[in-house]
């Protein structure tokens, strides 16, 4: 959590997902359906984030 912390005090945003890998999509090699299907939702998902924060300026 300290690492969250640090983040949050010099202004990151921090996006958490709340199904599939606690850290990510991860894949160890090639990767597969599951890691390709979370890797495409992780990046709409921060892409939608993205352009809300670029929206509110």
């Amino acid at each position: 959590m300290d690492i969250l912390k640090c983040m949050l005090i010099h202004g990151m945003v921090i996006q958490g997902v709340a199904k599939g890998d606690h850290y990510g999509p991860v894949a160890i090699g090639a990767p597969d359906e599951r890691s390709s299907e979370q890797c495409i939702k992780y990046g709409q998902r921060i892409a939608r984030l993205a352009k809300l924060i670029l929206s509110n300026k």
